[in-house]
């Protein structure tokens, strides 16, 4: 995780800089992969309320950017107020991917269910079962590149090894609407089974 911190009208101290990256390493242990964070700290000369601090950071995660903004009487104060904004929209952001991934996983079980009802598998209890297994070399592309294969081979769905982000990568067509959805499909390690 990238951390970029920056000062204005104040002087960015060692000790100030060190809380403010220690604040900022609890937003990783959210466990949301979070590619970088800009901070800002200023001081600002208020007409009625005298001397003000003012923190201001974003959180770049993928395909969304969380924001807070805090003014305080300290500058710690301000850090230490603006991580519970950050780690709400976080978790937030976080539910909102899972529950993509949730839909996803309901409509690929109703986009196969029945092929494999025709071929006798059983479906009972679960969306749906293994037919056959086929093995499928990914092609590297960019996102652009593989909404427009998506959009020209009318799939429903497209894995590719994107270009730009190294890993795993699927769109899909969402079944209500002309939308496209897009995940990062990871592997499933021993220590996540647990």
């Amino acid at each position: 995780m990238q951390i970029q911190i920056s000062a204005k009208n104040l002087e960015l101290t060692e000790p100030l800089r060190e809380h403010t990256e220690k604040k900022l390493a609890i937003l990783e242990k959210l466990g949301h992969k979070i590619l970088k964070i800009e901070a800002q700290l200023e001081k600002l000369e208020h007409h009625r309320k005298g001397r003000v601090y003012r923190f201001e950071v974003m959180v770049f995660l993928h395909k969304e950017i969380v924001r807070a903004e805090v003014e305080s009487e300290s500058m710690q104060e301000a850090i230490d107020l603006s991580i519970p904004k950050l780690q709400k929209q976080i978790k937030k952001h976080s539910e909102r991917e899972r529950q993509v991934d949730r839909n996803l996983l309901r409509r690929l079980g109703t986009v196969f269910n029945p092929f494999l009802r025709r071929s006798g598998a059983a479906t009972e209890g679960i969306p749906f079962s293994i037919a056959r297994r086929k093995t499928h070399t990914p092609e590297t592309l960019n996102e652009v590149e593989a909404v427009e294969r998506l959009q020209h081979d009318k799939l429903q769905f497209l894995i590719y090894n994107d270009r730009e982000a190294k890993q795993l990568m699927m769109v899909y067509r969402l079944s209500d609407s002309d939308r496209l959805g897009h995940m990062t499909i990871a592997p499933v390690t021993d220590a996540a089974k647990q």
